[in-house]
């Protein structure tokens, strides 16, 4: 599947370039503030729906948590998560095309 290869091929590069630079594992991976947001799930993609049913006072989300960002493993696996969320359900995607 096309989408998948990108999905992996994506992340390979984002880990060559950057999640393995010394410079960004000091200044942000190994940092107080990006390991407390891993332990309370902080790391989180989202995307707002819109119902058919205009009585909703709210935006319902749907997503997924990263956890362990600097596992390529965790992000090719949420990238896949995601693209499923998203595209094995019509209705879903409309929704959040809406």
């Amino acid at each position: 599947m096309l989408a998948i290869g990108l999905i992996i091929n994506e992340q390979s590069y984002l880990e060559k370039r950057v999640i393995q630079n010394s410079s960004y594992k000091k200044s942000v991976l190994n940092t107080i503030e990006f390991k407390i947001q891993d332990l309370l799930s902080l790391n989180q993609i989202l995307f707002p729906c819109e119902l058919e049913n205009q009585y909703i006072q709210h935006t319902p989300l749907i997503g997924q948590t990263l956890h362990h960002f600097a596992s390529l493993h965790e992000r090719i696996s949420l990238g896949k998560r995601l693209y499923y969320l998203l595209f094995d359900n019509e209705q879903t995607l409309k929704q959040v095309l809406r």
